[in-house]
């Protein structure tokens, strides 16, 4: 490779997990150009203008800003001041029988289970405590973990002198059993154990479908924990909502000196002697770096971005497919006059229709309040509320089917939308692939990357040189804490390295 690369960091994707490692890096002195295929950074992160105003169709939950949350430490680190205001309640799910209030602060929530599952109260104690106390252990023990899943002898050796000694000897030893068997306990058992009914059931797989489209028969214990410790931990709301975000880490990459290029689309790696030197753009032009960083979807790197392998390497791939979407969204936006706005409706709500079909079946749908009043330019005064259901991918796309289930999923929490609505506009998966800059509007895949400690598909090293990837989730987007936590590991990764 030459001694003298265009940059010292190309990075690939300007969403959330591009921006935020490359204005890391940037910061620190590092040359950085961050290429982005489409028009606009923000990837999922971004408003647009509808029929019913200006909403956000993408990631809408900010957590990550409670103590040590990766969100609020990576606005501490690049100075970043932004004015949040926290959720209370967090969320809210609904049921056809029940509709609980999920509240920070402990007293108000045990008001709410006191009153929807009064037999119950007591296993709901236990199980969130459980779910609490398993979150800081696997804080801690994360603590003193490589920050990656180990890939070489010595990120090896030292994730078993934790994980494995510390079982049966040393100050972790309980920690470590518990959180290790957690991770091979299905969340539904421990929901099963601490008697919760078919309804408190119900809801809680609604919560970690939301956090990661998976329920509890398919998360494990600790996946359970982290998803509903980062959702009850420092979940805001932000002015501005998560355009701002977006702003200010591109303000702080450019002012760090920082290049952008937008409308670059990646065609693959430059490679020399197994190592990524570079990258190619579709229009032909070679640009080197002594570090390549991906955020884009696995198929794409996989597919496109990687370098070919030969010979039996091929079969040692640590991103090999096949990569299929499962699960795509389809998503209304409906504006509704603010005298006909229910108040004990927060500002996000779960819904789900039916008390015998499974969540994961298309039995959910998320329901955003927008926090203005007054119309913009071009719409009616009132309320715009965004809601999103996850579709199977394969369904019928067409755009009234999709329109009536999601008014539908609506009408459960607001009663005769169809009759008050003053404005909608419905974004099917085509039109959501469009605007996110995605080859598809992904949300799940049907194959996972190995899970590290509670983290399914920590962003990680690739098995070249100079390669990482920090957008290595199942779920992209789902939540920005995990993506931001993903790239600040990266680039600390990049930084520790002579």
């Amino acid at each position: 490779m030459s001694s003298n690369p265009d940059f010292d960091v190309i990075v690939v994707g300007a969403g959330i997990a591009g921006l935020a490692a490359a204005a890391l890096l940037a910061r620190a002195g590092r040359s950085v150009l961050l290429l982005e295929r489409g028009a606009e950074v923000g990837g999922v992160c971004r408003a647009v203008d509808s029929a019913a105003g200006r909403v956000e169709l993408g990631a809408a939950m900010l957590t990550g800003f409670g103590p040590d949350g990766s969100v609020g430490h990576l606005c501490d680190r690049l100075g970043i001041r932004l004015t949040t205001h926290p959720c209370e309640p967090i969320v809210q799910v609904a049921t056809q029988r029940h509709r609980l209030s999920f509240f920070a602060d402990p007293a108000r929530l045990w008001r709410e289970v006191r009153r929807e599952f009064p037999a119950e109260e007591a296993g709901w104690r236990a199980f969130l405590f459980e779910m609490d106390l398993l979150a800081r252990e696997q804080r801690n023990l994360a603590a003193v973990l490589p920050l990656h899943p180990p890939d070489g002898w010595r990120s090896r050796l030292a994730a078993w002198r934790v994980l494995w000694l510390g079982r049966i000897s040393g100050q972790r030893k309980q920690a470590v059993r518990m959180v290790t068997e957690a991770g091979n306990i299905p969340a539904r058992a421990a929901l099963v154990r601490h008697g919760l009914g078919a309804a408190g059931q119900q809801m809680i797989d609604a919560l970690l479908w939301y956090l990661s489209l998976r329920d509890a028969d398919e998360c494990s214990t600790l996946e359970a924990a982290m998803a509903l410790h980062a959702l009850r931990e420092g979940s805001v709301t932000v002015s501005g909502g998560m355009p701002a975000l977006v702003e200010a880490l591109q303000e702080r990459f450019r002012e760090a000196g920082g290049q952008v290029r937008l409308e670059t689309e990646v065609a693959g790696c430059l490679a020399e002697r197994r190592r990524v030197a570079g990258v190619i753009t579709a229009a032909g032009e070679s640009i080197r770096a002594r570090w390549v960083i991906s955020t884009t979807p696995p198929e794409v790197l996989a597919g496109r971005l990687l370098p070919s392998r030969r010979g039996w390497l091929r079969r040692t791939a640590p991103v090999a497919g096949p990569w299929l979407a499962e699960c795509s969204a389809a998503t209304a936006a409906v504006r509704v006059p603010e005298r006909y706005f229910p108040a004990e409706l927060s500002g996000r709500c779960l819904v789900v229709p039916s008390a015998e079909r499974p969540v994961r079946d298309g039995n959910f749908a998320a329901i955003h309040a927008g926090q203005e009043a007054g119309g913009i330019a071009g719409t009616p005064d009132g309320r715009t509320l965004t809601v999103c259901r996850f579709t199977p991918s394969g369904s019928p796309q067409d755009e009234g089917v999709m329109e009536a289930s999601l008014l539908e999923a609506l009408d459960q929490v607001l009663p005769g939308v169809s009759r008050l609505r003053t404005a909608s506009q419905t974004f099917g998966p085509a039109t959501l692939e469009g605007l996110w800059g995605r080859p598809r509007a992904v949300l799940r895949y049907a194959r996972t990357l190995p899970e590290y400690l509670g983290r399914r598909g920590f962003g990680h090293r690739l098995g070249w040189t100079g390669m990482l990837w920090a957008g290595a989730w199942t779920h992209p987007g789902r939540l920005v804490s995990d993506v931001v936590e993903g790239a600040t590991a990266v680039a600390d990764l990049i930084l520790e390295t002579p």
